[in-house]
């Protein structure tokens, strides 16, 4: 089964026939809005619309004489329950650091909870766990996303029945902290100096000083 506005894709097979199967409709048949079928047999897209949908495929085989198999399905596109977001979008991190996206249905999760299947388009820059789960009764759920190169990527979330949602993380590169040098001070003296970072810092940074030689 599908739902309204998320991915579907379905590969179709045959058993036995001769080298390549070329796929088809039948005339007269139809996938559901939104979906399509590829000469390889791959059914994919986002439906558009909820209902049940009968078609029947042709599959042929390039042997000699050919060889002409028919097959019908009947595909179920389930309406949408609610809907989903991805917070904040665009969310910033850095190489080697993390960040949180907080995802958020418009009604809350069923019985048993909600599972959110998760992707990020560019794993080279950005990573996400494979699911997260919404529980039962909730509306929230937290999406840890690491930086792992500079660049950016799309992070995307579906779920069954809710829908899809996406939000862009950017990746920049660690900050590096830089203090004065060759600061003097005289015995019970103090002197303000500051701290500054190498590039402006997504949220707010907390800077640990330690003194190497307090003697």
């Amino acid at each position: 089964a599908g739902t309204v506005g998320s991915a579907y894709s379905q590969q179709l097979a045959t058993s036995g026939g001769t080298g390549a199967v070329s796929w088809s409709l039948i005339n007269g048949t139809t996938l559901p809005n939104g979906l399509t079928l590829s000469p390889t047999g791959l059914i994919s897209g986002s439906p558009t619309a909820a209902g049940t949908t009968n078609f029947t495929v042709r599959a042929q085989d390039s042997g000699s004489p050919q060889q002409i198999a028919t097959a019908s399905f009947s595909l179920v596109v389930n309406a949408v329950s609610g809907t989903m977001t991805l917070a904040p979008n665009p969310l910033s991190v850095t190489v080697g650091g993390s960040g949180n996206l907080t995802l958020t249905l418009s009604t809350a999760a069923p019985a048993g909870g909600l599972n959110v299947t998760l992707s990020s388009t560019n794993a080279a820059a950005a990573t996400v766990p494979a699911s997260v789960t919404v529980a039962a009764g909730q509306t929230t759920a937290t999406v840890p996303v690491t930086g792992v190169a500079v660049g950016s990527s799309t992070i995307n979330a579906s779920a069954t029945n809710f829908g899809s949602a996406s939000a862009t993380v950017n990746v920049g590169a660690q900050n590096a902290i830089n203090l004065p040098t060759g600061l003097r001070l005289a015995p019970g003296q103090t002197l303000p100096f500051n701290v500054t970072l190498s590039s402006p810092a997504a949220t707010a940074v907390t800077v640990n000083l330690v003194n190497a030689n307090p003697a």
